[in-house]
């Protein structure tokens, strides 16, 4: 499984890539969250072996990179283009290899474009088609970079619903994010079928919905009390939010928001929290989402569909024990 994406899939690249300053405890192990994140679960329950180049703060649009100006060493995040490039480098062979047709290419990107942009998109400055319409572009671009290189099986993420996230409601811009997600979600499944249906060599191509799986998860009360979560509107991670709103650049914002977590008040338990700070999913969420995601692979393999329900997360829920803790996820 090969995972192209930013700080949702992170599993520890950033703060390599920042000398362990970011992110820094209590986020687990680099993860932008308290636990493992949901790539790891679905690797290890598909027995697939895992390379994984998302790292936290990574754009689609080259354009909308930011530079994280708040440590000692100022550093440009590198993006999604970035991670596809280092791997056509590392990897010129790749097209000959033997595990192509198998091989599993999940590209989950873009949420940070969205929390660049979003002062630009709330203003009018910017509109909103205008914007999806360009990311889309952009994201299938570099889907046609990685088709080129071999890859096979394609996975591409919705949009998930960041309007719903504290984050959001702080800065007051969660109407906006509502309708320029769901605009984005409705284009995506149309522009990858144009894309891929000129594409021969492809065996397939699906939009994974994290959309509508994320919202159930964000809005459901039963879903709520079968993982054990109690706290599903305010972040484990306490920390000074005063400056969101005036920030210029939103998205750096966050991450010098993560960067300064020793500093702030921390939840006791973790895993009654949804989210564990203003934007990141904690543990309890990314285990779900990893072990829905292995349901939807498995339906796929066998010619079907998952149908992304209430009932159905709640049946998946109860199936693997998704409501009790884990014995530390570090053997993941």
């Amino acid at each position: 499984m090969y995972v192209f994406a930013d700080s949702l899939s992170d599993m520890g690249a950033l703060k390599e890539m920042t000398g362990g300053k970011l992110p820094p405890s209590p986020y687990w192990n680099g993860r932008f969250s308290s636990g493992p994140v949901w790539v790891e679960y679905l690797a290890l329950l598909t027995d697939f072996n895992l390379y994984n180049k998302g790292v936290g703060g990574a754009t689609v649009d080259v354009n909308n990179q930011v530079v994280l100006d708040f440590t000692n060493n100022p550093l440009i995040v590198s993006g999604s283009q970035a991670q596809i490039t280092y791997f056509k480098a590392n990897n010129p062979k790749y097209a000959s290899a033997a595990t192509r047709e198998k091989d599993v290419l999940l590209f989950e990107a873009g949420t940070n474009d969205f929390t660049v942009q979003a002062p630009n998109i709330a203003s009018g400055r910017l509109g909103m088609e205008t914007f999806v319409d360009n990311l889309i572009d952009t994201m299938i671009g570099q889907l046609e970079q990685l088709r080129q290189i071999g890859f096979k099986n394609i996975f591409v993420c919705q949009m998930a619903p960041i309007q719903a996230s504290p984050f959001m409601k702080l800065v007051n811009m969660t109407t906006t994010m509502e309708k320029t997600a769901d605009l984005f979600n409705q284009k995506l499944p149309k522009k990858l079928e144009a894309w891929s249906s000129s594409a021969s060599d492809l065996n397939s191509v699906v939009v994974a919905e994290v959309a509508t799986l994320v919202e159930i998860a964000l809005t459901s009360k039963e879903v709520f009390k079968a993982l054990g979560i109690t706290n599903y509107d305010k972040p484990c991670i306490n920390g000074d939010t005063s400056g969101f709103a005036a920030a210029e650049n939103k998205l750096v914002e966050v991450l010098k928001y993560s960067y300064d977590a020793p500093n702030s008040q921390v939840c006791d338990d973790p895993s009654k929290y949804l989210f564990f700070d203003v934007l990141h999913p904690t543990e309890r969420l990314h285990r779900m989402l990893g072990y829905v995601a292995f349901e939807m692979i498995g339906a796929i393999q066998q010619g079907s569909q998952l149908e992304i329900t209430e009932a159905s997360i709640l049946e998946i829920i109860k199936k693997y024990n998704l409501g009790t803790p884990v014995s530390k996820p570090a053997k993941i």
